[in-house]
């Protein structure tokens, strides 16, 4: 629960700027995630229904507790 919502504006403003993130860095993070992204993308299965049953009976074990 946010008490003072005017410092905690201010202490996001200040955050902001202190922290500025220069061309080549935000560049090289943009390649990073898209690098990342890539990979995962790999990762995935051909059938997105694989493997349901599990976590249908997880679901259901934990929704009887």
């Amino acid at each position: 629960m946010i008490i003072n919502s005017k410092k905690l504006n201010a202490f996001e403003k200040d955050l902001k700027r202190r922290s500025r993130v220069g061309i080549r860095k935000a560049f090289q993070i943009m390649d990073d995630l898209y690098e990342e992204a890539k990979i995962l993308r790999r990762g995935r299965r051909k059938n997105p229904l694989q493997g349901i049953e599990v976590v249908i009976k997880v679901a259901k074990a934990v929704n009887r507790v």
